[in-house]
């Protein structure tokens, strides 16, 4: 039997050579797929790469930003305590200073009272230990309109405004010239005087005031106004926006009163003045020339029994009398 050998070689190499090239596509088309894969992992690592680069930068400009944030606030914070502490420690010098000023002030002050009162108090004894007035002393007179329809003047003076020292002196204007007729030593509110005196300020009305009548614990001793003997039912009223403010009153209403009957010694007799006769409140009530009590007043006028008698005597309505209180220092504005 034969074979065709050349034939099935033929094909057999045929076989091979197909078989070679479909491992030749098979092993291209394997190296081209590795190719692929690996060039796709590089892009993978590298796009992996630049984002955790990106990332680690946004993370290094957002912890920059927190930190610039934080140090920004810590240094507002430290600016705004240093400011506090500064402002309070200027405030706290301030008062310290304030403090000090107006401790010094008031040293000042209580220190300038006890001079006042100290040299008043030696001219008042002068005058107390002197003999009356004999003989009236003619002067050049009252230069204030204020006194052009009078003539009586019961003046008032002190050596400063805050003293509760002062002399009183009567001067009458006999056939136009004016006279000192009398002087003798008063004392005034325990705070001195002022010109915008208050109520409760224990200071004596400074100005001119005029007579509206008079009262007294004892009977009339002479007094030329109508005169009123205390009852035990008679108080006078300083309530301020009372309907009744600044007058005296037979019950007791209650509240800011003084019960007359009460001061046996220094409303033994008393003249009242016109002092806020129009019952402005709280600008004081109650404001009399009275006979002197223990000391220093509330904010009247006191004086010796016998010279509150006749002042009382003197004083004429008639004669239109005036009272002027006022500081050494001021007087020549009202006198020659």
């Amino acid at each position: 039997m034969k074979f065709n050998l050349y034939g099935r070689n033929k094909s057999f190499v045929i076989v091979i050579v197909g078989l070679s090239m479909i491992g030749g596509v098979f092993v291209t088309a394997s190296s081209y797929t590795s190719q692929a894969s690996q060039t796709a992992l590089i892009q993978t690592e590298q796009e992996a790469e630049v984002k955790a680069e990106q990332e680690a930068k946004a993370r290094i400009e957002q912890e920059t930003l927190a930190k610039a944030a934080q140090e920004a606030k810590a240094k507002v914070e430290q600016e705004a305590k240093a400011k506090v502490e500064q402002e309070a420690k200027a405030k706290v010098e301030q008062e310290a200073k304030a403090k000090v000023e107006q401790e010094a002030k008031v040293k000042a002050e209580q220190e300038a009272k006890v001079k006042s009162d100290q040299k008043a108090k030696a001219i008042s004894k002068v005058v107390a230990t002197s003999p009356a007035v004999s003989q009236m002393v003619a002067i050049k007179g009252f230069k204030n309109p204020v006194f052009s329809n009078s003539s009586q003047v019961f003046l008032v003076t002190a050596n400063g405004i805050s003293t509760s020292y002062g002399i009183g002196s009567q001067y009458e204007k006999i056939n136009g010239t004016w006279k000192k007729i009398s002087e003798f030593a008063v004392r005034l509110g325990s705070n001195g005087m002022s010109y915008n005196r208050l109520q409760n300020s224990n200071k004596t009305p400074a100005g001119v005031l005029n007579i509206l009548s008079a009262f007294g614990v004892a009977g009339n001793p002479g007094s030329n106004y109508a005169y009123h003997k205390v009852t035990a039912n008679d108080y006078w009223d300083s309530n301020s926006g009372s309907p009744t403010y600044n007058r005296m009153i037979s019950s007791n209403i209650g509240g800011d009163l003084e019960h007359l009957i009460d001061y046996q010694t220094p409303y033994k007799y008393a003249l009242v003045t016109d002092w806020n006769n129009s019952q402005i409140p709280n600008k004081g009530a109650a404001i009399f020339i009275h006979v002197n009590g223990t000391g220093a007043t509330g904010s009247c006028i006191s004086l010796p029994e016998s010279n509150m008698v006749s002042l009382m005597k003197w004083m004429s309505p008639s004669k239109n009398p005036k009272v002027l209180i006022v500081p050494n220092s001021d007087l020549e504005n009202y006198f020659y």
